[in-house]
């Protein structure tokens, strides 16, 4: 059995790392690939990544909207498709998500934009908006976490819609824990008898605040209050943004080290989070008082990622 990731950069390397190593020593015939999207320039990754592509069983493709890495890889994806390879894309452009292909789902056919198992189809007709109307970002959220929980009990196309929802869900929330469940959930529902005891168990998603602080000393590593970060008290505050998905992946050594230089200073940190690349919540939840005030001296913005100054 040969399962392969592909999506946008390495930030959540380490936790696929360890899920890695975990999984492939309890069943060593099961071989889990992460392909980064970032390091295509390389000819040679690039046609490691086409060959992963091509022999998987499982598939699943993230964040892919660079339209260089989509033509790159679009060929191999579609091929997949075409032969009813089990293929999953999610935050992805239209024409990667068109590949997705589950069991009796598939959104580039029956299952296409306009069909009611679509996942713009669903979100509509649960919201109850009107055409042209948009949901934002945390509405969009609650809604993604209803949709597996409605679809429980209906047979049919709706188990593998299901399952595509709730892929997005432990990828969302993408710690150890969740990245270890998706790869268990994926194995159990399409890997077949031969995917074994990795198949087993497979968790429901982790959730984690969508809006909160971290702090390497806290307990978890995240709090939705600043009242639980270490050091709270009449020291100045300097106010960090910081990357949920980093944070959940555990890929935090330069947000701990920016950390631990402040404190060195006799400065108190705020690190804070929010789901995706809005930080206005965080900003409002802990940089600010009720009346919009600053309860922070100073913000410093950590929030680079792969797309800024550039496409990955």
């Amino acid at each position: 059995m040969r399962l392969t990731l592909i999506t946008l950069d390495a930030h959540r390397a380490p936790a696929f790392a360890a899920v890695r190593q975990r999984l492939t020593l309890s069943h060593p015939t099961l071989a889990i690939e992460l392909c980064v999207a970032a390091e295509w320039r390389d000819p040679e990754a690039l046609e490691r990544a086409r060959a992963a592509v091509a022999a998987s069983d499982l598939v699943v493709v993230t964040q892919l909207f660079v339209d260089d890495q989509i033509q790159a890889i679009l060929p191999v994806l579609k091929a997949r498709s075409e032969r009813k390879a089990t293929t999953i894309a999610v935050m992805s452009s239209p024409e990667v998500m068109r590949c997705t292909r589950m069991g009796s789902f598939s959104m580039g056919g029956e299952g296409g934009p306009k069909s009611p198992w679509s996942p713009a189809m669903i979100l509509k007709r649960l919201s109850g908006r009107k055409e042209g109307a948009r949901l934002n970002g945390e509405d969009q959220l609650r809604q993604l976490k209803r949709i597996p929980q409605l679809l429980r009990f209906i047979p049919g196309t709706a188990q593998d819609v299901r399952a595509y929802y709730l892929t997005l869900q432990y990828w969302l929330s993408g710690s150890t824990e969740n990245l270890e469940g998706m790869i268990r959930f994926l194995l159990q529902r399409y890997g077949g008898a031969s995917s074994g005891s990795a198949a087993r168990a497979a968790p429901a998603p982790k959730e984690y605040p969508e809006t909160g602080v971290y702090h390497p000393d806290l307990p978890g590593r995240v709090a939705e209050s600043a009242a639980a970060l270490p050091g709270i008290g009449t020291q100045p505050r300097i106010g960090l943004l910081v990357t949920r998905s980093y944070v959940l992946a555990e890929n935090t050594a330069h947000y701990d080290a920016v950390i631990r230089a402040l404190e060195a200073r006799a400065l108190t940190p705020v690190p804070a989070f929010t789901a995706g690349l809005d930080g206005r919540p965080a900003i409002a939840a802990f940089f600010t008082d009720a009346h919009g005030g600053a309860t922070v001296e100073a913000v410093v913005a950590l929030t680079g990622f792969s797309l800024v100054g550039g496409p990955a």
